[in-house]
């Protein structure tokens, strides 16, 4: 009798204790992310949309859906799917880039990111979300720039 409460007693004190590290485990960055050109700083023209879009696989991955409009009208469509954890290159579709990406979490709110073009990084990107959860900073440099692009997106 002693030895099955002691088992629950044990069993329940990890479970209580694990708990808040799977709640803080999962990304902020999922949902839908609306740019906020205001606030952002461009290098070329900036976009007159951009919306991006993160849900979770059952397979615990990230599928990421980019959606663009350009100043001319022109429109992009751009995806992927990969581990927020395992900085493996995975591919990227409909990127001017590059055609793989990897990423890293630091945290539940930052993720960095890795574009490469035939096995070349073209671009590096930190994503970090607020601690309020509804804003979006995209910082994104190219090997060599001197200035960084930054967007800001708001949540919807």
């Amino acid at each position: 009798m002693f030895q099955t409460r002691l088992r629950l007693a044990v069993a329940l004190t990890v479970g209580l204790a694990t708990f808040p590290l799977l709640a803080q485990s999962e990304p902020k960055l999922l949902g839908t992310w609306v740019i906020n050109v205001e606030r952002s700083h461009f290098i070329d023209d900036p976009p007159k949309s951009y919306r991006r879009t993160y849900t979770l696989t059952s397979q615990g991955l990230v599928k990421a859906a980019y959606e663009v409009v350009y100043k001319d009208g022109t429109t992009a469509s751009m995806s992927y799917t990969a581990s927020f954890t395992d900085g493996k290159d995975y591919r990227f579709v409909g990127s001017r880039f590059g055609d793989t990406i990897s990423m890293t979490s630091r945290d539940p709110r930052t993720t960095d990111k890795v574009v490469k073009k035939s096995g070349v990084i073209t671009l590096t990107e930190r994503s970090v979300v607020s601690t309020d959860g509804r804003t979006l900073t995209v910082t994104m440099l190219r090997p060599g720039a001197t200035e960084a692009v930054i967007e800001v997106f708001d949540k919807q």
